[in-house]
């Protein structure tokens, strides 16, 4: 019997980085929701960054999980870029490490770590992840 544990139904927020001055800052958030099957689930990826929403759709295989996202630009609401996510979610259901990597679209060949904390964690609370993310202070081009 697998551990519901691993389950990655619910809320969680995540970044791409995962700190910046010692400090967890989200940038997506996003929502899970398991199929019937327990194995398959979908979402939606609330994205602060450039790349806009994203439609998910991925599987878990014990604590293995892996997604595609596929981010859709704001106004026209049209595919900017297919990004593939995989990771492990803890032994405490509370986090999910791995990696992600753009397949197509405007954004080409990005990768690198991401994480994500189940939202209302005991290990959410640890590194203060909240959302909405804090503001980052706009930093003026000092050749301008």
């Amino acid at each position: 019997m697998e551990s519901v544990l691993w389950s990655v139904d619910g809320v969680w927020l995540g970044s791409y980085r995962n700190h910046v001055a010692g400090r967890f800052l989200p940038s997506f958030k996003a929502s899970f929701y398991l199929s019937n099957d327990r194995q398959t689930f979908t979402g939606k990826i609330y994205d602060v960054g450039p790349g806009g929403d994203a439609v998910v759709e991925g599987c878990r295989d014990g604590s293995t999980v892996s997604f595609t996202a596929c981010y859709l630009a704001p106004l026209t609401e049209s595919q900017v870029c297919e990004t593939r996510f995989e990771g492990f979610v803890s032994d405490d259901g509370d986090v999910i490490t791995g990696h992600w990597e753009i397949r197509n679209g405007y954004f080409k060949s990005a990768s690198g770590p991401w994480q994500a904390f189940r939202v209302n964690s005991r290990r959410a609370a640890e590194v203060g992840a909240s959302w909405p993310p804090p503001r980052m202070r706009n930093y003026r081009n000092p050749l301008s």
